[in-house]
């Protein structure tokens, strides 16, 4: 059985929509685009010649809608999954804020039972203070000595 050029030529381009569907193309851009005209050119044929095939054109039109569609259903799959992702992500930064504002609370209420001790203490040694100079104002100020203005007197 001899196999022609046509056969030859229509199993080129049928080759060459399979390699196109795999993302392994051997001459055009492995970018996932598929039309006729790659077909053509990832086929090695001359400008138009695929349009000579017209069954090779009709499985090549169905074969882009499903892969298409394909694509589109990814594209949803990917949109989908990185909404996931973001919202993993979002909720990680929602626990982190949750956390720090709870350390924020725990040291504002640390330093401000610190603030409370430091003015109970301000308080008890101001009111001390006064109750010495109570005392001292009891004290009959002919025997009070000043230490500050202390004068030598020689006898």
């Amino acid at each position: 059985m001899k196999v022609s050029k046509t056969q030859i030529t229509e199993q080129r381009l049928r080759n060459a929509l399979r390699r196109l569907l795999d993302g392994q193309p051997e001459r055009t851009k492995a970018d996932g685009k598929i039309s006729l005209l790659r077909i053509n050119k990832e086929a090695g044929c001359s400008q138009g010649l695929i349009y000579k095939y017209p069954e090779v054109i009709a499985d090549a039109r169905v074969a882009i809608k499903h892969h298409i569609a394909k694509q589109k259903s990814q594209v949803g799959l990917e949109s989908q999954s990185a909404g996931v992702a973001k919202e993993a992500r979002l909720r990680a930064e929602r626990d982190k804020q949750a956390e720090l504002k709870h350390r924020y609370r725990e040291q504002r209420d640390n330093f401000q039972a610190l603030a409370d001790d430091t003015v109970k203490r301000e308080s008890a040694l101001l009111f001390r203070c006064h109750e010495l100079q109570l005392e001292l104002n009891q004290y009959d100020s002919s025997k009070i000595v000043l230490l500050h203005g202390k004068t030598d007197v020689k006898e």
